[in-house]
């Protein structure tokens, strides 16, 4: 659900001296109803579906933030959260039903479905005029795009997450480490994903997102930033410091068994008042003239371009934007299973993350998810958005995207190729990878074998927001999504129309 929050601002409960906090409480009553779930029937796609939006759009039943800080240097923040796992005890329950709700034991949701992953926000800074270091549990996003991001989304409900920042006012640089669950906790001794897990069962291995990222001003209209990280891996809890070097190159480590590097690079300039050109381009891998002159890895990119407007309109503001994206088949992918030693052989070393969900049924489970790009690897999108918010009052947008998503996705593994003959275009047509796919005996992955047409995605969305006294919102959207293609198999259709309404208060 699309929902508009910070119309509410809480003044601080104490303050005396050095020290003072903020608390306040949150309480959301959501209720979602759609018509088809036997193709739209998993809680990621209640409202939304995979990788366009997920099941972090929906709001907790109550949520507490808390805030303290003491003098200007050191702060603060955590939230506690009431509301429903999205992974149900009750699959059938799930799965097979028109409606649920965020509300605690309300059906198809039971007491044990009751979310204990929280805090999902909670950390501690510290800082001063010109530097940050924070530790802990939040949020992340880099870049500029509407649709997604190429190097870090906003998909992923929480990064563990170290990060210090260095800035003035036209230069700003960051060092960030992200921990992530090894892969070796989730897929077999063949290869394969298995995603449920009990709590006596060892979670082992190293999986950290590193990088440095550099952001300039220049003549108050360019914005540039540039952004080198690795996929640091290791199955044997060994840990090499050499990559906490914040100057170093990381590519240049040549550790092809234990990080696979990432670079990119984002601009925006403000060609006109009110209008604004942005682009992103990122490179997973990129061969040198001479270098894998046959059978090398294929090539991955990703990029984005698109322009966004903003206009003061009657006490308002009227914005909108138009954007297209193209990712290649194998970017944020490496894993052919032959080629190096290490992770890079036994696990593949890629941009896909799993965040752990407890479930009172005895057994919990991992949800996998780019890091980067919402939509993945081989896929072309186009998405246009308008919307007119009236500060403190009442919001509406309208947004469209269209994805052509092809048939190599998160579980497939890349085989080496020829450079500038063979390397595949997105999006494929054929998923042509024979048994050589992580998940093939995953339920969601059954069909990898026969994948022989590009789905097509049609997504349209109206959502608002009405403040209706101070404090009390009523929010909501109605969706419509198409797809053409349906699990990329030619002929198959799937439609479903979905509503999603909610009332919050803060106190």
């Amino acid at each position: 659900m699309s929902t508009f929050r910070g119309l509410v601002h809480i003044e601080p409960a104490a303050a005396e001296g050095l020290f003072g906090f903020t608390i306040s409480a949150d309480v959301a009553l959501e209720g979602y109803l759609h018509t088809n779930p036997d193709d739209f029937g998993d809680v990621d796609m209640w409202g939304d579906v995979a990788h366009v939006g997920d099941y972090n759009e929906s709001t907790p039943m109550v949520s507490v933030p808390l805030e303290t800080w003491f003098g200007n240097n050191i702060y603060g923040f955590s939230s506690f959260d009431l509301g429903v796992n999205r992974v149900f005890s009750d699959k059938d329950a799930q799965e097979g039903g028109l409606w649920y709700t965020n509300i605690l034991m309300v059906p198809p949701s039971v007491l044990g479905d009751l979310d204990f992953n929280f805090p999902n926000r909670a950390f501690g800074s510290i800082g001063g005029s010109w530097w940050n270091f924070s530790i802990g549990r939040d949020k992340l996003r880099w870049g500029p795009g509407e649709s997604g991001n190429l190097t870090i989304g906003d998909q992923i409900p929480y990064h563990n997450n170290a990060r210090f920042t260095a800035f003035s006012k036209v230069f700003k640089y960051t060092f960030s480490i992200s921990s992530f669950v090894h892969p070796m906790n989730y897929l077999n001794e063949k290869g394969y994903l298995d995603l449920t897990y009990g709590q006596t069962d060892k979670r082992d291995g190293i999986n950290m997102f590193i990088a440095h990222r550099l952001e300039w001003r220049i003549l108050d209209k360019v914005n540039m930033a540039l952004t080198e990280s690795i996929m640091y891996q290791s199955d044997t809890n060994q840990f090499d410091f050499l990559v906490l070097s914040p100057t170093a190159v990381f590519h240049n480590y040549y550790i092809r068994s234990n990080a696979n590097s990432l670079l990119s690079f984002e601009a925006d300039y403000t060609f006109l008042d009110h209008w604004n050109l942005y682009g992103e381009a990122v490179i997973d891998e990129f061969k040198m003239p001479g270098e894998f002159t046959k059978d090398g890895p294929p090539s991955a990119y990703g990029f984005i371009l698109g322009v966004k407007t903003a206009y003061p309109l009657d006490g308002g503001m009227l914005y909108g934007s138009i954007e297209g994206a193209y990712t290649y088949p194998y970017l944020y992918l490496r894993d052919d299973g032959e080629s190096y030693g290490g992770d890079g052989a036994k696990y593949g070393i890629n941009f896909v993350v799993a965040t752990p969900d407890f479930v009172n049924s005895g057994t919990s489970e991992y949800t996998l998810d780019y890091l980067g790009y919402r939509y993945g690897n081989d896929s072309v999108v186009g998405n246009l958005k308008v919307g007119y918010e009236k500060f403190g009052k009442w919001k509406a947008e309208f947004d469209f995207t269209y994805w052509a998503d092809g048939t190599m996705d998160m579980n497939s593994k890349w085989v080496e190729t020829t450079p500038g003959v063979d390397d595949p275009v997105a999006p494929t047509p054929e998923h042509d990878m024979g048994t050589n796919n992580n998940g093939g005996s995953w339920d969601a992955n059954s069909n990898y074998k026969s994948r022989n047409a590009v789905a097509h995605w049609f997504i349209l969305t109206l959502s608002g927001e009405w403040n209706i006294i101070d404090r009390l919102n009523l929010y909501g959207q109605i969706r419509f999504l198409g797809v053409l293609n349906d699990g990329n198999i030619r002929g198959e259709t799937a439609t479903d129309f979905q509503i999603s309404l909610g009332l919050s208060y803060s106190f």
